[in-house]
C-alpha cells in the first residue's frame, strides 16, 4: 500500500491543534516513504507543500482546500484532489491524500484499492471467519470449536456473529470443494492428454 501522505484525520494536522490557520508554516517529518521532510504552508484556500531536503528537486505542490460547516458549530477542512481522471479534473473533497509518484492524489485518482479488493474469494471468506472468531475471544484456527459467548455480550449479538461466522466457514468449505473439483478436472484432462500421446 502506498503510504499515507497528508491527512486531515491525523492528530498532527487537526484543527484542534491549530495547524490549519492561514499563514502558518510547519514541517511534517520523514513519514512519507520516498520523500524527506515536507514544509507545509497554510493559506486561506490552499496548502503549499515543499520538499525540505531537495530530494524531489524544486518541488512545490499546491493543494486546494475548502471548509464545510459542522452541524454543532465549527468548520471542517477538506482537501480538493488536484488529480485528473479521464481527462477531467477530479476536484473530489477528501480528508486524505496519498503519494503517487510525485503527486498527492485521492484514492481513485491514484488507482489505489483496499487490500481486500486484491484478495480472492477464498481469502476474503477465511479472513471474515477468523475476524469473527477473534471478536468472540477465540483463536484464529478454523479447526477448533466455535468460541462461546463472551461475558457482557448480548445473546442477540452473539447469535448474529455466530451465524455470520458459521456462514463464512461453510461458504469457505464449499468454495474450497469447488476449487478442488476444478483442479481434479484439470488433472484428469492432463492425464488423458498424456495417455493419448504417442510414445
Amino acid at each position: 500500500m502506498i503510504p499515507l501522505i497528508l491527512s486531515l484525520r491525523k492528530p498532527e494536522t487537526t484543527v484542534k491543534k491549530g495547524l490549519l490557520r492561514a499563514g502558518l508554516h510547519f514541517s511534517l517529518p520523514g513519514k512519507f516513504g520516498h520523500t524527506g521532510d515536507l514544509l507545509v504552508t497554510v493559506e486561506e484556500t490552499q496548502v503549499l507543500l515543499r520538499d525540505r531536503d531537495g530530494t524531489l528537486g524544486a518541488f512545490i505542490e499546491k493543494i486546494p482546500m475548502t471548509w464545510t460547516l459542522c452541524h454543532f458549530g465549527g468548520q471542517r477542512p477538506w482537501f480538493i484532489c488536484p488529480g485528473s481522471r479521464g481527462g477531467h479534473r477530479c476536484g473530489r473533497r477528501v480528508a486524505i491524500l496519498y503519494v503517487v509518484g510525485r503527486s498527492f492524489l485521492c484514492r481513485p485518482c491514484g488507482s489505489l484499492v483496499y487490500e481486500s479488493q486484491q484478495q480472492d474469494r477464498l481469502t476474503r471468506l477465511e479472513d471474515k471467519a477468523r475476524r469473527i472468531r477473534l471478536r468472540l475471544g477465540g483463536d484464529t484456527a478454523l479447526n477448533t470449536p466455535f468460541p462461546a459467548k463472551p461475558k457482557r455480550m448480548h445473546w442477540r449479538t452473539y447469535e448474529r456473529l455466530r451465524q455470520e461466522g458459521e456462514g463464512a466457514e461453510y461458504a469457505l468449505l464449499v468454495a474450497l470443494g469447488e476449487k478442488l473439483q476444478h483442479l481434479q478436472q484439470k488433472m484428469d484432462k492432463l492425464a488423458l492428454r498424456s495417455a493419448c500421446m504417442p510414445t
